[in-house]
C-alpha cells in the first residue's frame, strides 16, 4: 500500500441457520445474524502487486453461466426489445432478441 492511502470499508455478514437464540437475536424470525467490517483497497493503491492474468471464457461458456444464473434466481427475462433494462412496472427484465448483436 502506497503511503497515505486509504481504504474503503465494506461489511460482510451472513445468516447462521442452526444455532440457538440469545437474548437479542430476532425471537420473532429466529434467525441469527453475523456481521464483520474490514477495510480493503483498490489494486492500483497496492505498491508492486500485479494481477495474475484471467484466463478467458469462451462466448459459449460466458453465455452458458448467464443462463444457468438467469435460471437459478428465477428471473422474468422478457426478449424483444430494444434496449436491456429492469422493468419496476412489470417486474421483469427488457432484454434485445437473442440473435441480436
Amino acid at each position: 500500500m502506497r503511503k497515505g492511502e486509504r481504504g474503503s470499508m465494506i461489511v460482510f455478514y451472513k445468516r447462521l441457520e442452526g444455532l440457538p437464540l440469545e437474548q437479542g437475536d430476532d425471537a420473532a424470525t429466529g434467525l441469527k445474524f453475523v456481521a464483520r467490517a474490514s477495510h480493503v483497497f483498490n489494486v492500483q493503491q497496492v505498491e508492486g502487486f500485479e494481477a495474475p492474468p484471467i484466463a478467458p471464457f469462451s462466448a459459449f461458456q460466458a453465455n452458458a453461466e448467464a443462463e444457468a444464473f438467469v435460471q437459478a434466481v428465477g428471473a422474468d427475462v422478457r426478449h424483444g426489445f430494444a434496449t436491456a433494462c429492469y422493468r419496476r412496472d412489470t417486474d421483469s427484465i427488457a432484454m434485445p432478441d437473442r440473435k441480436r448483436s
